[in-house]
């Protein structure tokens, strides 16, 4: 039966965690209107995840709420190894190809308090001790069933329901979705302390390894720290859920003798490690993000990372279909792109795991001695940079993207005897550029009116999708002609969703482009046409979650407009 319009509310979220605060932060930037509940009385008050990385900096600098987070989290640019004190594998987080090349350290607690600060910048709140006990989906419409501290309930109709709730997940238990997968034995103490070092802080982020058990131990803000240590599961702590502090001390300083003491507790607790994953992140007009669509180890730090970016990939996508701008279409999408990143994070994270949990004297042994080899190449440094970072998370195989090149028979037989036809180096160029579905490299440009650098995703801020029109090295008089059309057509075509940038490696203007009345910036240092491979006119195309979503050379409006056809209206 359908509802009044008047009486539907366009997204419930449910569950006000990071991933939930996010979903709503994204939402309400769009212009949607929504509601936010959670069944807790009030926000986490331990400090669970800890770590945000290099990419979800990027995205809270695109939300607007980056600098906060700076203010307050630990910079983080290091991992290393240790055995017996003395240490075997280093990696550095500073060389990473971003304005953010760190993680920072920052309990979970304050990361839904900004979060939340941020949300209520545009006049919404989380809707506390609100319960979803009932959900069912009509046709135009989900109705929630939503009871309250006293007791009371609260029929809520939706046209979308995005389920947050964590790995306990309301939404998709009332909907019967299933949730399978695997647990480690292994039992995982965890201690928040203060910790009185031997000697100095060796490392902000530190593995110890010991025949017992390995011992992570993660620097916190306030000069505290967060230690984990695996025990055995056939031990006394089978059944135990917290440790004392004694039992932590006296662990910490068997196995870690680069630490003295550790003392004033503020969190003690135990878990075991669950691999779990939904078959489908989308059912009709509800959608799971975060840990009620995956679960898996907390090495490496990438939960609470992955549910936020399930929330930045979902949004944009919730919006403009909500706004009745993109096809129903475009929905689908966000299981084609997300499960994919979760299915491989799971299953690294569960290697990664075995392998530095292990207990076996052989393996171990191995371990420690090849790990140092490895560790020392630079493409061993790149790839961990790059997971740990999640820089390197890409959506290449999406049904939404798509490129538009000339193909190499055609550029080797006619060279570039016609007037847009690259030449087959500079085809050569292009295709080492970023490929669609990547993350949008950073770069810095200048404006030609004020001459003060402005980093590429400064202009990138923002709900549209941006269409970058890079002129290439040697553009003459047609060339920019060309370019300006096909500007305007696209500016002209997709003005409701799409904002176009005219980039020139030049010092000054180039005078052609007088006729350009739109944006135009400069790259001087070919910053942004080295890494895009602009070695002659081209486009990209970024969507709003700044990830590549077409691009063309030359450049094509008939071709942008087939890629915008797939899913806009």
């Amino acid at each position: 039966m359908a509802a009044n319009s008047s009486d539907i509310t366009p997204v419930l979220v449910v569950g006000a965690g990071p991933t939930g605060l996010t979903m709503a932060c994204e939402l309400a930037r769009y212009g949607i209107n929504l509601r936010l509940i959670d069944k807790s009385a009030h926000a986490a008050e331990q400090s669970r995840a800890l770590a945000v990385h290099a990419r979800t900096l990027e995205l809270f600098q695109d939300m607007g709420c980056v600098e906060p987070f700076l203010n307050a989290g630990l910079k983080l640019t290091s991992i290393s190894a240790f055995s017996e004190g003395k240490r075997f594998v280093h990696f550095r987080l500073d060389e990473l190809d971003s304005a953010y090349p760190f993680s920072i350290s920052i309990p979970q607690t304050d990361t839904e308090k900004l979060l939340a600060e941020h949300l209520k910048s545009f006049g919404k709140s989380p809707e506390r001790s609100c319960e979803l006990v009932g959900l069912k989906q009509e046709k135009d419409h989900v109705v929630a069933t939503v009871q309250k501290a006293d007791g009371t309930k609260e029929e809520i109709k939706a046209q979308w329901v995005v389920g947050c709730d964590g790995a306990r997940s309301a939404v998709r238990k009332l909907q019967d979705i299933p949730f399978k997968g695997s647990q480690e034995e292994e039992i995982f103490l965890i201690a928040d302390v203060k910790v009185d070092w031997v000697d100095e802080e060796p490392d902000r982020l530190s593995a110890h390894d010991h025949p017992d058990g390995i011992t992570a131990i993660f620097a916190m803000p306030e000069q505290r720290y967060r230690i984990i240590c695996v025990v055995d599961p056939q031990s006394v702590w089978k059944d135990r859920k917290e440790p004392t502090l004694e039992e932590i001390r006296e662990m910490v300083k068997k196995r870690v003798p680069l630490i003295k003491d550790v003392s004033d507790p503020r969190w003690l607790t135990s878990f075991q490690v669950r691999y779990k994953q939904v078959p489908e992140y989308r059912y009709g007009r509800t959608f799971l993000c975060g840990d009620a669509a995956h679960i898996h180890s907390p090495m490496g730090g990438q939960g609470m990372n992955t549910g936020i970016q399930d929330a930045y990939n979902l949004a944009w996508k919730l919006a403009l279909v909500q706004q009745g701008l993109a096809k129903d279409i475009l929905l689908d999408s966000y299981q084609a792109e997300r499960h994919a990143i979760a299915e491989a994070l799971l299953k690294t994270t569960e290697f990664v795991t075995k392998v530095n949990i292990t207990r076996n004297p052989l393996t171990r042994e191995l371990r420690n001695r090849i790990a140092p080899f490895l560790s020392a190449q630079e493409i061993v440094q790149q790839r961990a940079r790059g997971f740990i970072s999640e820089l390197e998370i890409n959506y290449k195989r999406s049904p939404i993207v798509s490129e538009h090149r000339r193909s190499l028979v055609k550029v080797s037989t006619f060279g570039s005897g016609e007037a847009d036809m690259p030449t087959l180096g500079q085809w050569l160029e292009f295709g080492s550029g970023p490929k669609p579905g990547e993350r949008a490299p950073d770069a810095v440009l200048t404006s030609p009116t004020k001459r003060e650098p402005i980093r590429l995703y400064d202009l990138l801020v923002g709900t549209q999708h941006d269409l970058l029109v890079l002129t290439g090295d040697d553009a003459e008089g047609d060339v920019f002609k060309e370019l300006i059309e096909f500007g305007n057509k696209a500016a002209s075509a997709f003005s409701k969703v799409l904002k176009v940038h005219m980039i020139a490696p030049t010092e000054n203007a180039p005078a052609a482009m007088e006729k350009w009345t739109g944006d135009l910036y400069l790259d001087p240092e070919f910053s942004l046409h080295h890494k895009y491979g602009a070695g002659s006119e081209c486009a990209y195309l970024i969507r709003p979650d700044g990830y590549i979503g077409f691009r063309c050379q030359p450049v094509d409006f008939a071709a942008l407009k087939s890629y915008f056809d797939q899913y806009l209206v």
